[in-house]
């Protein structure tokens, strides 16, 4: 037997935290220590501290995150579910060769076997395999390991969505790849017919122009990857934000203030009454009664106020003087000859909120040549502004315009554009991939523009909010006639910006 251990340290102490790396019985894979496993002495120690401390009666309190009135401390039993967690993830999505191992052991048609397996790492992830599973959904690529029947690649499986008996399920063994042809959907006609529904599900997903593999995707993380922050996130439990945590807990506030206040808010200052409640005799030590104002670093500007700054000075603050503002003059440009330009964005009420993309393109002569406003649902504003990119590609794509500038308001979709999959959403990632590449059969450039100039676009976008449906024109509308002029006849508008 092959073992290697490396020991992790916490905070300078020894936890007995390991992993190790071992072939035992044919797996070689990872062991991760189960919780009662980490009740070690120090821990208790360390907990027993805690709560002579604050004199909480239970110390899970702190663990708890600012929002929700605890000091965001991690708990060790919890760390362990999240590693857990992550753990049964990795196993399932991992393509190496002790994890092909282990899923060939303990998984029959993706399902976990029902008997006993003798393995550490299953025993300590079984349990998450399912919680993993309803909380995954797949990314199609080229459909090779995805069953279309069972598995979830359109938001709800096909056999839950359609009321297919269960007995049936275990029959049902053809994948995404057996329905797709040249890289479109091809539903035999007997399977439409009995399914009249099925044509408008599958379309809705968006299959890759380029061939790639199929991708199990976390649902609550826009990258679709989980983390150890996101799976200890997800099995933390979480409780109501309280509004004063917003209050106490801010950068401009010297941490031991804060906590300070905190513990004013829970009742575990040291006063007579609560030392004597705890078994304490002695005479008050109450902190309130030496407290002076503290860290005087801030990142905060003053304000032109004499009471503040005669207070600033008092107390020896270090003032920081807001920073100069100019007003600065923005146009809109028009493109140059044989171009075409598209001004889009972006709207949400709120983040998420009800949204919807707009966009206008116009030629060198500022002249109209088409736009558009499309509903998105409730989305994010970078979502929106995304979907805006998108539909402009597709219609210049559509309409064989070969030159064509993008502008946004948006810095993070010029972002995009240059890291295809480090931004982008994992619902939009499969159509974002076909647009870009759509866009390297053109000549497209993208730009940032200030959103003073981007008032056409932005009146589009704001339409689309009051839809049902995707809106074109071939003329520009009434309601961004004005706007529309002011471009065309160079009018500037001005921004506020800082020196």
């Amino acid at each position: 037997m092959l073992l290697v251990v490396r020991k992790v340290e916490m905070n300078g102490i020894n936890h007995g935290r390991m992993t190790i790396i071992l072939i035992d019985r044919g797996i070689m894979g990872l062991w991760a220590p189960r919780p009662s496993r980490l009740v070690t002495s120090e821990r208790l120690a360390c907990m027993s501290r805690l709560q002579a401390r604050f004199g909480l009666d239970s110390v899970y309190v702190v663990c708890q995150p600012f929002a929700q009135g605890g000091l965001n401390l991690r708990s060790l039993s919890m760390l362990n579910k999240a590693t857990n967690l992550k753990l049964c993830w990795t196993v399932l999505n991992s393509q190496d060769i002790w994890a092909k191992l282990l899923k060939a052991r303990v998984l029959r048609n993706k399902r976990p076997i029902q008997h006993h397996s003798f393995s550490s790492l299953w025993s300590s992830i079984k349990e998450d395999f399912g919680i993993v599973i309803e909380n995954s959904i797949w990314s199609v690529g080229n459909g090779l390991d995805i069953n279309f029947w069972n598995d979830s690649w359109c938001d709800t499986p096909l056999v839950d969505l359609f009321g297919i008996p269960s007995h049936i399920h275990p029959l049902l063994v053809s994948t995404v790849s057996d329905y797709l042809l040249n890289g479109q959907w091809n539903i035999p006609p007997q399977l439409a017919q009995a399914f009249p529904n099925l044509c408008n599900v599958v379309n809705q997903v968006t299959i890759p122009l380029n061939q790639s593999e199929d991708h199990l995707i976390w649902k609550h993380t826009d990258s679709g990857d989980l983390l150890l922050k996101d799976a200890y996130h997800f099995k933390l439990q979480h409780f109501q934000e309280l509004h004063w945590t917003k209050i106490i807990w801010n950068h401009d506030i010297p941490p031991s203030k804060s906590l300070l206040v905190w513990r004013i808010m829970h009742n575990r200052i040291p006063t007579d009454e609560n030392l004597l409640i705890r078994g304490c005799y002695m005479p008050s030590m109450c902190s309130i009664s030496s407290t002076s104002l503290t860290g005087s670093n801030t990142s905060k500007a003053s304000s032109n106020s004499i009471r503040d700054f005669s207070f600033l000075k008092y107390f020896k603050i270090e003032i920081h003087h807001p920073k100069q503002t100019y007003l600065r003059e923005v146009c809109w440009q028009p493109p140059g000859a044989d171009w075409l330009k598209c001004n889009i964005d972006g709207a949400s009420n709120g983040n998420p909120g009800l949204s919807s993309c707009g966009g206008i393109f116009r030629n060198s002569s500022s002249d109209f040549v088409y736009g558009f406003a499309e509903p998105l649902g409730v989305a994010t504003s970078f979502y929106a502004e995304l979907c805006g990119a998108m539909r402009a590609i597709d219609l210049a794509f559509q309409f064989h315009w070969h030159n064509v500038w993008l502008e946004t308001d948006s810095v993070l979709v010029v972002s995009a554009f240059n890291k295809p999959t480090a931004l982008v959403p994992w619902q939009l990632r499969n159509r974002w991939k076909n647009a870009i590449h759509k866009a390297k059969s053109m000549n497209v450039i993208i730009s940032h523009i200030f959103r003073e100039s981007n008032q056409v676009a932005d009146l589009l976008a704001n339409h689309g909010l009051n839809v049902d449906t995707i809106c074109l024109w071939h003329s520009i509308p009434l309601f961004a006639k004005d706007s529309f002029e002011k471009n065309k006849l160079g009018v500037p508008c001005f921004r506020i910006s800082l020196v």
